[in-house]
This record gives structure tokens, sequence and C-alpha cells, in this order.
């Protein structure tokens, strides 16, 4: 039986009627090429049913083209939402994943990988609180490695990606700010998580900023995550008096436990008290009213690790970009709750 021959890059290029270099920065997400002609290019490979040959490429370059992903908890949004970013990339470049998965108070750790032939580690946390000597650990796998989400401060050559927490509470502040209300609010379900502290640090300059203060008895914090926690949490917001004029709620999750107390106790949202979360969870859609949120570019931050780690690995150490940590701000979701 006659086998059919494989599709290559030159097929494709003919096809979509432009150059093979413009093709091969397509599919390994390289070059500046416009949005129309690189989904062209996509779709017509996708059509074509091509696939790169990276057991091939393996065996010439004496790398696997597998990528290690370190992360803490693949049941939060925060980790499904950068390894999406790192899987889109990854495979159009022609890399597969090899992901280990740690808890909060047990990390992950690099034996995961050992005899598993990774080319480089991506860490990819959950939360921005890091394990202490990650940056010792992840230097003396002797691997490329680039950070997502959160970088540590005490490595000078970090490359990869990383969330303004910061600018999350300035936003948050300035849009309740911007309707007038001057008494506000501020709630995080936890004081030992960093990016907590880093919201509260924005929201509380912005606030000062404009003449205002935050009376420490409107800021409040809770003892965890738990959903008896959060709802005690919850009910000491509701119950301050005066009641806030609008309240940052810096983790969606609190946010919708106020929203819906609010509606058992006939405190009006937005009207009496609007309410900002944080991570905008696709139910914040289906609150009501619909919870405005802050959203993070978690996708955007995974990709950028990605793409960092393969540009290394495929360019070496003297032709890849200089490392650096590149900044992603989060945006406003506007819906009814301010």
């Amino acid at each position: 039986m006659r086998r059919e021959r494989p599709t290559t890059m030159m097929d494709i290029a003919r096809t979509a009627g432009v150059t093979d270099a413009t093709v091969s920065n397509v599919l390994n997400g390289k070059g500046r090429v416009s949005p129309a002609v690189r989904e062209r290019v996509l779709q017509i490979a996708r059509e074509m049913r091509y696939s790169s040959n990276v057991f091939a490429r393996g065996l010439k370059t004496r790398r696997s083209n597998m990528i290690g992903v370190l992360t803490s908890a693949l049941s939060s949004h925060v980790t499904t939402g950068q390894i999406a970013g790192v899987d889109n990339l990854a495979q159009r470049r022609g890399y597969g994943l090899l992901i280990a998965c740690g808890n909060e108070h047990d990390p992950p750790r690099m034996e995961a990988f050992a005899g598993r032939g990774v080319d480089g580690v991506i860490w990819l946390p959950s939360g921005a609180n890091l394990p202490a000597g990650l940056h010792d650990i992840l230097h003396a796998s002797g691997l490329p490695y680039t950070y997502s989400y959160r970088a540590p401060d005490d490595d000078p050559a970090a490359s990869g990606a990383m969330v303004d927490q910061i600018a999350g509470g300035e936003i948050a502040a300035r849009r309740l700010l911007s309707t007038g209300r001057t008494k506000l609010a501020f709630a995080a379900p936890a004081s030992n998580r960093v990016v907590y502290r880093e919201r509260l640090e924005g929201f509380a300059n912005v606030v000062a900023s404009a003449g205002l203060t935050l009376p420490c008895d409107y800021v409040l914090t809770g003892n965890s995550t738990l959903t008896e926690d959060i709802n005690a949490l919850a009910e000491r917001i509701v119950n301050l008096r005066p009641l806030p004029e609008g309240i940052f709620a810096c983790w969606d999750y609190v946010a919708m436990t106020v929203l819906r107390l609010c509606r058992n106790r006939g405190i009006r949202v937005p009207e009496d008290m609007a309410v900002i979360g944080f991570d905008d969870l696709r139910v914040c859609e289906m609150t009501e009213p619909p919870l405005t949120s802050i959203v993070m570019p978690l996708a955007e931050c995974g990709r950028t690790a990605a793409t960092k780690l393969i540009d290394f690995l495929e360019c070496g150490e003297t032709d890849s970009p200089e490392p650096g940590v590149d900044i992603y701000r989060p945006s406003l979701v506007e819906r009814e709750s301010v």
C-alpha cells in the first residue's frame, strides 16, 4: 500500500500564498506576522493535518522537546489560566509539557523530573508565596528556567512574567472613587499571602493620594479561604457601621458572599454599598447583581514564560533576548455591582 506523503511547510506556504519563512515563523511562534496571515496559515496547517516531526528534531538537537512545569495546585484557576498559555505556545513550537504538582505545604520538587529528560523548567505557582531558596533550587538543577506569575527578588537573572498585584488594588480604588464614594473598605480572606498585601498596598496608596483615610477597622482580613471563614469575614463586612460606601474584596469568593448577605439583609448593591472583587471568575456573571471584578492576564504570563524559555533553548545564551521579567497589569471587568 502506498503511504501518503506528509504535509510540509512548503506545501502550507504554497497554499497560503506566503513564503516558507513566514510559515516557519507562524508555526514556531517567532517573528512578526500579521494576525490575518497568522490565522490563515494556522487554519491551512490544520486542514492539511500538518504535524512537525518532533522526534526527528529531538534526535538532531539532542533535546527531548519537553518542558517541565512546577506548580502547587492544579485545581486553582490561577494555575490553569497560566498552563493554558504555556501549553498554547509550547504546542505551536513543537514542545510537550510534563507537570509536577505539589501543594501549599509541600511545594513541587525538581526531583520529579529526574531521569525524564526535560529541556527546561517553568515555575508556575497558584499563589505568589514562593518557597524559600527557590532560586538556589532551580539554579542547582543546571536546567534553564523561567518564572510565571511571580519571580523571587533574590534572582538577579530572573526571566519570565509576573502580575502587578499593586496595580490591581490601585484600579479598584480609582473605580470606587470615580463614583464619588469616599468611605471605603478593603477585605482579604487571609493575611498570609503576599498578593493580598500588595493589593491592599495599591488600594491604600490611591485612597491616601485622594486625601482620604482608610481606617484600620475598615481593613478586614479573614483566617483562611475555608467556607466558614469566608462567611465569617463577610458577616463582619456587612455589620460595619457606618456601612462603607464601597468595598474592594480582593478575592471573588469573598465578594460573592458579601453580595449574598447584602441581598438577604436588604442592603442595596451598588446603591448602599458598591462591591468590587478580584479574579473575575466565570460565576461573576451569574451573581445578583453581576459582580464587577479585576482580571489577571494569566495566559499571557504563561505564554511569555514559555516563549522566553524556548527562545533560550533554541537560540542559546548568546543569541537569545536578555533575561528579564515582563510585568503585566490586571484590568477591570465592569458589571453592575459598582
